[in-house]
């Protein structure tokens, strides 16, 4: 059973057409939820609830899935996964062959791109940039407190003094939920 149609409405990106989608009233509390834009019905599945709103793009062969959201004015293209609960909102970019899945949530003016992974429920936002093989995940810890882990393949170019001495000392950074939004807003991760 569709969950969505075609709305007629198109736009151009990139040399691309993208069609705009309805998510049907059966699927949507007994009302037609007006959405964002899909290149073609391959890249939004038709099982669970996942969905594109607003004036969101996903183009190329990306995929969203299972109960992922794309919102505002995010964009999903390449090769781009987005699935589980994933979110991704606002102006964010996913793109390369990059995997947003679990809970994790990608916003602001964040990039994940290439092989990066962003899961569970990991958050990357600001103007964060999470590429090459990056994989960004969430753990709450025995001690009752969140415990980020960047596992980094190569290089890593930071902002601040504090990132890039614990950089330097394992390749891991570990922090609380206050501290590590402002790590990733600062952090070009490669």
């Amino acid at each position: 059973m569709k969950k969505y149609e075609f709305t007629g409405k198109t736009i151009e990106i990139n040399g691309k057409t993208l069609k705009q989608i309805k998510r049907l009233s059966s699927f949507a509390g007994g009302c037609d939820i007006v959405g964002g834009y899909i290149e073609s019905e391959s890249n939004l599945s038709h099982e669970g609830n996942c969905f594109v709103y607003d004036n969101a793009q996903v183009y190329d062969n990306a995929q969203v899935s299972g109960d992922a959201e794309v919102y505002g004015d995010a964009i999903v293209c390449g090769n781009a996964v987005v699935l589980g609960n994933a979110v991704v909102l606002e102006n964010a970019v996913v793109y390369g062959n990059a995997v947003v899945s679990g809970d994790a949530e990608v916003y602001g003016k964040a990039q994940v791109c290439g092989f990066a992974r962003v899961l569970g429920n990991a958050v990357v936002l600001g103007n964060a940039v999470v590429y090459d093989d990056a994989q960004v995940t969430e753990n709450e810890s025995k001690q009752e407190h969140l415990e980020y882990f960047l596992a980094i393949k190569h290089t890593a170019s930071l902002l601040t003094k504090e990132v890039n001495d614990r950089l330097a000392s394992g390749w891991k950074l570990h922090g609380t939920t206050q501290t590590m939004p402002n790590i990733y807003s600062q952090a070009l991760i490669r």
